[in-house]
């Protein structure tokens, strides 16, 4: 049988059942084609993200997710593509230390937290105001596609802890509150029962989880669908990322067509591995290098704490001088890179194949750019059908014209008045920079003709060092 490669593989995924649990890969599919069927669901796509008030920000800042770039010929396979709607499957975030890149990510995460909790009861804003400028209300508004309409859900609040809330259908506005009480909307003017109950509610409560707890309408289907627009969203950082064992990696690691997906991505690279797999329980006990390598009382704390123990069942193959395939645990044999490769794999498959939005704080850390280079190829492919990613990264080697169009292309400008977000496709061909579609982007960036880097300048540092020593000789 012809040898089929990870990427191809992979494109032959198909999800039968409506909730897209049972899996089968055809391995000797001879399509040249991608195919992935996901019954059910409909688009759940990101259009745009704005916030204002909150940490470093100060003036609204909006990160896009809908294409700019007219007419581009090239990565077409980087567009999501529903009838006439358009989004980018991902999108990076260039920018210095400290710029608010991770603030953005944060941003959505605080915004889920809302929506989950329903009220401001226990939020820190002393901790999450805006303390750089002269902005005292805190704004998160969100853009994004279902079913073919684009519904636009945003709060608005300060330190009385009064919410102001909105949402659209497209440009009708269904609902709005003010903070003053005053609400207005589709859904007040055809009910007035829901218009009484609103003006009841507690100005620190949202409308949005009222709803979707307490009142069965087809008009308050549009609460439910931001709801499940957030359900979508989750966030992978530097900590979780180095983690060996969580609850979504072990429902991963004993799913055995998604680490055969993942062992042939490892395959692929140059690891030095074979594959992973989970050993048999018995494992943790009967292995002779835990018993060896980790304390007594250490390991016997772990033996009882059932995440712990399952984590030190994952073992890695790795080959010998005479080409034997020998198992050993992962915990103690594979580099912080490597591990950290395989979770942020495990992660990025599991948003491919569940329609995910994933935010990856710092996704190229530790790694070698090659192996991001990778993880990116696989997020842009033909493969994902319904995923978004947003990743924030220092790695320039990622800002290539045949991994990323000028719309995917991200950076958080930080100074002392202000907090921006400019994309690359904000710099047009034929101006001032002059950036096109095929430019040299690392080359142009690294160059500072595109925007201006860190000040490096530690000449008073050494200056003071060099002091320091002369006066102790």
């Amino acid at each position: 049988m012809k040898k089929i490669s990870f990427w191809q593989q992979l494109c032959y995924i198909q999800i039968f059942n409506e909730n897209a649990k049972k899996m089968h890969i055809d391995l000797t599919s001879r399509y040249t084609n991608c195919i992935l069927l996901v019954k059910g669901g409909g688009d759940v796509l990101l259009n745009s993200f704005k916030v204002s008030g909150f940490k470093v920000f100060g003036k609204p800042v909006e990160l896009n997710m809908v294409p700019k770039t007219k007419n581009y010929q090239t990565l077409d396979e980087n567009v999501i593509v529903s009838l006439s709607k358009k989004n980018l499957k991902s999108a990076l975030l260039y920018g210095g230390n400290n710029t608010g890149k991770s603030s953005l990510l944060d941003a959505f995460l605080v915004f889920k937290k809302l929506i989950s909790t329903g009220n401001l009861d226990d939020f820190p804003f002393d901790l999450y105001k805006n303390f750089c400028y002269f902005e005292d209300d805190v704004i998160f508004e969100i853009s994004f596609l279902h079913n073919h309409d684009d519904i636009t859900y945003g709060v608005e609040f300060n330190e009385s802890k009064d919410l102001g809330e909105y949402v659209f259908i497209g440009e009708e506005l269904i609902f709005s509150r003010e903070r003053d009480h005053s609400i207005e909307g589709k859904l007040i003017d055809s009910n007035l029962k829901i218009k009484e109950r609103i003006e009841d509610l507690p100005l620190d409560k949202l409308v949005l989880s009222y709803m979707n707890e307490y009142v069965s309408n087809p008009g308050t289907d549009v609460f439910m669908n931001v709801k499940k627009f957030f359900d979508q969203i989750e966030y992978i950082n530097d900590s979780n990322k180095n983690m060996i064992m969580s609850k979504e990696i072990m429902e991963f690691s004993t799913n055995n067509t998604k680490m055969r997906i993942l062992n042939h991505l490892i395959e692929s690279t140059e690891l030095f591995i074979d594959k992973r797999e989970l050993a048999e329980e018995g494992y943790v006990v009967e292995n002779e290098y835990y018993n060896k390598h980790i304390p007594k009382d250490a390991f016997a704390r772990i033996k009882t704490m059932k995440s712990q123990s399952e984590g030190l069942r994952m073992v890695s193959y790795y080959q010998n001088e005479l080409g034997e395939s020998v198992a050993k645990p992962s915990i103690l044999f594979d580099s912080i890179g490597t591990n950290k490769f395989i979770v942020l794999s495990m992660s990025i498959i599991n948003a491919i194949l569940n329609n995910k939005i994933l935010l990856i704080d710092e996704i190229d850390s530790s790694l070698h750019y090659k192996l991001t280079r990778a993880l990116v190829i696989l997020m842009n492919s033909d493969v994902n059908h319904q995923s978004q990613f947003i990743m924030s990264t220092h790695d320039v080697k990622l800002l290539s014209p045949k991994l990323f169009r000028k719309d995917q292309v991200n950076f958080v400008i930080r100074n002392k008045e202000a907090v921006s977000i400019v994309s690359l496709d904000d710099f047009k061909a034929n101006s001032l920079k002059d950036i096109r579609s095929d430019s040299n982007f690392e080359k142009m960036y690294v160059e500072e003709r595109i925007v201006d880097l860190p000040d490096t300048n530690i000449s008073n540092v050494i200056k003071e060092m060099r002091a320091l020593w002369e006066k102790k000789t």
